[in-house]
């Protein structure tokens, strides 16, 4: 068997050589051989393969130095598996000696129950999936009539804001109408019987209630069945103490230990005692709630009271005509009223 020397390329590092091959049969394969060299130098494909494919030095040729490297990876990459085989060894002889006592049937009779389990949770799913379409479809019906319900609301609610309106309409009409015939028959009233203190004081008794009595307008007062905001209970103790203090001034009263001072709704007397000091009575309040009652309010109403009754002696010593008048006989108590 003859030789031949030829230069070739390493596959790895492309670095020349020469390599001794050996001939053997006839020039056609000699030359079949020949030919298949520079082609198998230009493959890309992986080194190892290329290598354990070549049937002959000249099918992969690779230096020394590259084949020594090769051969080191080799044994590297040898060890790391001889470590893993190694180590998946240990792993199964820890299993088999963990579980060499394990019951095979049980585990599978347990396999079986959850493999069981499974289908009826699939199953139950499907069904519950089933019932969410069902759900799905039932609430965009819902919706649907929800929709043509607030439709039908809006269009009642516009009706009803429409008759509203003019319900509303015809209530100021009637007010109005209401209010223009009280003012002419009051209007009436007061031409037939014109008094200037009528006229600035009108005091009277609301016929629709019967009981609290009115001085332009506010009322005097307040029942448990009939309640009156304090500011207008105010005004009105305003609007008395202005009367009182115009009714005294005209009929030249003078006291020495009380003093009217008209404030409109903050009304109060001003008593002057023994002892030089004065002390203030009001006549109005707040309406808050007070466990031991309006002490303040209820000793200016007194004091109101007691300034009425100088004021009714003053009148009886002037006039002889019976008058109407309350009398006071103790300081906190009327006792009646009763002509004179």
């Amino acid at each position: 068997m003859a030789s031949e020397s030829r230069s070739l390329m390493c596959l790895n590092c492309q670095s020349p050589m020469k390599v001794d091959v050996k001939l053997k049969g006839d020039k056609d394969k000699k030359s079949s051989e020949m030919d298949n060299v520079p082609s198998i130098a230009g493959q890309s494909c992986n080194l190892m393969e290329l290598i354990c494919d070549a049937e002959v030095p000249s099918g992969a040729p690779i230096c020394k130095e590259c084949s020594d490297e090769l051969l080191v990876g080799m044994d590297q990459q040898l060890k790391l598996l001889e470590d893993d085989c190694a180590a998946y060894r240990q792993l199964i002889d820890m299993l088999k000696e963990k579980y060499s006592n394990a019951d095979v049937a049980s585990m599978k009779q347990t396999l079986r129950n959850l493999q069981d389990e499974e289908r009826a949770l699939k199953a139950q799913y499907e069904q519950l999936c089933a019932e969410e379409e069902r759900l799905d479809a039932e609430l965009l019906e819902k919706k649907a009539q929800l929709e043509e319900k607030t439709e039908e609301e809006a269009r009642r609610w516009r009706q009803f804001r429409d008759n509203h309106r003019r319900l509303l309409d015809i209530d100021e009409q009637t007010r109005k109408a209401d209010a223009q015939l009280r003012y002419y028959a009051e209007q009436h009233r007061k031409l037939a019987n014109t008094n200037a203190l009528d006229l600035v004081f009108y005091i009277w008794v609301d016929p629709a209630d019967g009981i609290i009595g009115e001085i332009n307008g506010f009322r005097l007062g307040r029942l448990p069945d009939r309640l009156v905001d304090w500011p207008e209970i105010n005004a009105a103790w305003g609007q008395l103490v202005l009367l009182l203090d115009t009714l005294m001034q005209r009929a030249n009263v003078k006291q020495e230990n009380f003093k009217l001072v008209t404030m409109g709704s903050y009304s109060y007397i001003k008593r002057k005692r023994t002892t030089g000091e004065e002390v203030k009575y009001p006549l109005f309040a707040s309406g808050s709630w007070k466990p031991f009652g309006n002490n303040n309010m209820d000793s200016g109403i007194m004091a109101y009271l007691q300034c009425f009754e100088d004021l009714r002696v003053a009148l009886q010593a002037s006039f002889t005509a019976s008058l109407v008048v309350f009398i006071v006989l103790e300081w906190d108590v009327v006792v009646a009223m009763m002509p004179l």
